[in-house]
């Protein structure tokens, strides 16, 4: 800031000078007030650059993106656990909800800027704002950061269909929301809601369901967990529909 207001000063060294304000523009010449400024930024840019090392920033601190996070409870799918996750929980050295651990694990990030969490009951409003107040970058210690990878890992082995939605396969020529199928698929065998997303199944455009698959094996090539997508979503389609 100190930078730009001798920046901006530059435009009235007149009239700085005929009301007796010592401006450095003023005072210095405007060369040398532009060497300041020029010497100011230089000084923020360090700064900002030492900050982003010693907080552990990573890449969108340094490009100057903000980053927000939808949704840190996957639509409350995360505080409903199945038994396997809920005793790693219950194992763990510091009993939190598994909304609580979610987060954490958020405002974990320093580069996160923002949090949205939805929210429907009062109780749920002051649990998330008990976690933002509480929680800071690098709150949470390696013991709880394994402790995280341990139930990521728990929930991906119950996972029917080994599919991270990272969309790297779509979009599908033929028009199969492939992502949005597995992700039913594997929500309604995690969280036995079989009845509930076989109606949700049901809902998408018939263009998007995984019967509309040509199995021209166009998508193999660009899934990285090499998931045999036309097979697993025959077998969604067959979940779904018989």
């Amino acid at each position: 800031l100190v930078g730009f207001d001798i920046i901006y000063a530059t435009q009235d060294v007149e009239l700085d000078r005929q009301a007796g304000l010592h401006s450095l523009p003023a005072r210095l010449g405007i060369p040398a007030a532009l060497r300041v400024a020029q010497a100011a930024h230089a000084v923020m840019a360090v700064a900002l650059l030492a900050f982003g090392l010693i907080s552990g920033m990573r890449l969108p601190y340094y490009v100057g993106l903000a980053v927000i996070a939808m949704e840190p409870v996957y639509a409350g799918r995360l505080a409903r656990t199945p038994a396997t996750v809920a005793k790693l929980w219950d194992n763990a050295h510091v009993q939190r909800t598994p909304q609580e651990w979610a987060l954490r694990w958020v405002w974990n990030h320093p580069e996160v800027t923002l949090a949205l969490s939805g929210m429907s009951k009062m109780e749920q409003v002051i649990e998330n704002i008990a976690a933002a107040e509480y929680s800071q970058p690098h709150n949470l210690t390696a013991a709880d950061l394994a402790l995280i990878e341990k139930v990521h890992d728990t929930f991906l082995a119950l996972s029917t269909v080994a599919c991270t939605g990272c969309r790297d396969c779509m979009p599908c020529q033929y028009g199969v929301n492939i992502t949005r199928i597995f992700d039913l698929y594997n929500e309604a065998i995690i969280y036995n809601t079989a009845a509930e997303n076989r109606k949700s199944y049901n809902s998408m455009r018939p263009a998007e369901r995984a019967d509309k698959c040509n199995k021209c094996g166009e998508c193999l090539a660009f899934c990285t967990n090499k998931v045999n997508i036309p097979a697993s979503l025959e077998e969604a389609h067959r979940f779904f529909t018989e």
